[in-house]
């Protein structure tokens, strides 16, 4: 088994000194801070628009923060591990799903990084 110092979350140029938002800590941060102001501008219309109380408010907070946080367990293994460092091959069609996730658009608001840690645009045409 092989033992890493850092988990990543995200394919970057170079492993060992990755963006703190590649790192699987720090890009879990981002997410919980993401999630929080989703939760903060929408949670008590949300739980109208499903016909519950704002009773239900913490409850709700308390699912969403721990999807937030768990929602990349996945990547905590051996394999994803070396993958977004090059060492093991992407499963088939990943590849060109990342590729495919770079095309520009016109209508362009903000960029984020893909899955792949390449820099995707983000369109939300109204």
């Amino acid at each position: 088994m092989t033992f890493f110092v850092r988990l990543l979350a995200k394919r970057v140029s170079n492993p060992h000194e990755p963006p703190v938002e590649a790192t699987l800590q720090g890009h879990t941060a981002l997410v919980l801070s993401s999630a929080e102001r989703v939760l903060a501008s929408s949670a008590l219309p949300s739980l109208a628009a499903i016909g519950r109380s704002p009773v239900d408010e913490e409850r709700l907070r308390r699912l969403v923060l721990l999807g937030a946080f768990l929602h990349d367990l996945g990547k905590c293994n051996s394999h994803f591990q070396e993958m977004v460092r090059g060492q093991a091959p992407m499963p088939s069609g990943v590849e060109q799903w990342c590729q495919d996730r770079v095309s520009p658009s016109p209508t362009v608001r903000y960029h984020r990084s893909d899955a792949c840690g390449r820099r995707a645009h983000v369109s939300h045409a109204k």
